[in-house]
């Protein structure tokens, strides 16, 4: 992503991370970041069963988040013709693609940065009444 300036509150970005996601500490905390930071902090053991979890057809899911009024989006983590596919299922019907590829934990990164980062930039729209 790399942004300087904060995708919630529009103030400038100071550390590497925060620029890195595009959202500084504080509002990653109130976006709902963190809340599954500890699940890429696994064995490998744990990176095969979830591998095959997903192969098996089922899907991990990484919470709903509020976007707006009557929009939430569901962040979940499939497999899909050889590839793990970070997506945001929303209320309305729609999907959206986060990130893709064959490395799953790179993947799971994605999705977990996938439900915040839509928050933030929901609040920052919200306030600017975008939406």
């Amino acid at each position: 992503m790399e942004s300087k300036e904060c995708a919630r509150c529009g103030r400038a970005l100071k550390d590497q991370k925060s620029i890195a996601r595009g959202i500084g500490p504080k509002c990653w905390k109130l976006a709902g970041g963190g809340a599954f930071d500890e699940d890429l902090d696994v064995g490998e053991l744990e990176w095969l069963i979830r591998e095959k979890q997903l192969q098996n057809g089922e899907e991990i899911s990484l919470g709903t988040y509020n976007l707006h009024d009557n929009l939430t989006m569901q962040v979940h983590i499939r497999y899909r013709e050889r590839f793990y596919e970070a997506y945001g299922r929303l209320s309305d019907g729609g999907e959206r693609i986060f990130g893709m590829g064959t490395d799953l934990k790179i993947v799971y990164a994605y999705a977990i940065a996938a439900g915040p980062t839509a928050a933030a930039e929901a609040y920052r729209m919200r306030k600017k009444k975008v939406i």
